[in-house]
């Protein structure tokens, strides 16, 4: 089992690198980048017919007049149009949070709910062709990108929620809540309700017990000598508050 990871840079931090890294690069790379991009958006609209694979990149990239083996640009074809999906959608999910603060006082809960229901449906386009996405990122060998996409998400959520904790609740809230989320996310590709309404009802049970094991956390206070045991108590209520020892709740 793949653990998230630290690996994956907070989000302060992360910014900044980005920055410069940014300027660090030359024209011709941000060229490159521009161009893979525009092959990335081009090659979604083939996905329901030809999946995530080379041919949906050939086809995109034909379709904004570059030849087909500009899916070179993809060298491991397929996945690398997932997570260059996955990755878009994250940067989509940023860009409405900073508006949505801007526009709409929400108090945490529901600002991290609605969150989460908005990039959730970022991937209803594409329902019919999730499940073998998923089943994708999860072979081993795409697997650590896909939990850094994964955790960068929720990273993203908290920070954009005002959570800025850089002790043991860094760890707790991200990987709860990407347990949260991908739990939904298993839910939603068999979900057949209007507008996925079951799904989202899901979603608030799974927050609402979100919300106990939150508690949980803060009454155990600063970790000390029963750090472990609190640990291992702690993934125990979570298996259980999410259906971890059942097929479905």
């Amino acid at each position: 089992m793949y653990k998230l990871s630290r690996q994956i840079i907070p989000r302060h931090l992360r910014l900044s690198l980005s920055q410069k890294r940014f300027l660090s690069e030359a024209p011709d790379q941000e060229n490159d980048n521009d161009v893979r991009t525009r092959v990335l958006l081009a090659s979604l609209k083939f996905v329901p017919q030809h999946g995530w694979t080379t041919t949906s990149l050939a086809e995109g990239a034909k379709s904004v007049g570059l030849p087909s083996t500009a899916h070179g640009l993809f060298p491991k074809g397929g996945i690398d149009l997932i997570h260059g999906f996955y990755a878009h959608c994250n940067q989509d999910l940023v860009n409405h949070l900073k508006t949505e603060k801007e526009i709409v006082q929400k108090n945490m809960t529901s600002f991290i709910r609605d969150a989460v229901e908005y990039r959730l449906r970022l991937n209803s386009p594409f329902i019919g062709n999730w499940p073998n996405a998923m089943a994708k990122m999860a072979l081993p060998q795409n697997a650590p990108e896909s939990l850094k996409l994964l955790a960068q998400l929720c990273d993203d959520i908290w920070y954009e929620a005002g959570d800025k904790s850089t002790d043991i609740n860094w760890y707790t809230k991200r990987g709860l809540l990407a347990a949260v989320y991908k739990s939904s996310e298993f839910y939603m590709i068999q979900d057949t309700s209007e507008d996925f309404n079951a799904t989202w009802k899901f979603l608030d049970r799974r927050l609402k017990d979100l919300s106990t094991v939150g508690k949980f956390i803060r009454d155990t206070g600063n970790m000390g000598e029963q750090s472990v045991d609190n640990f291992f108590a702690l993934f125990e209520v979570f298996k259980n508050t999410i259906g971890f020892n059942s097929k479905r709740r």
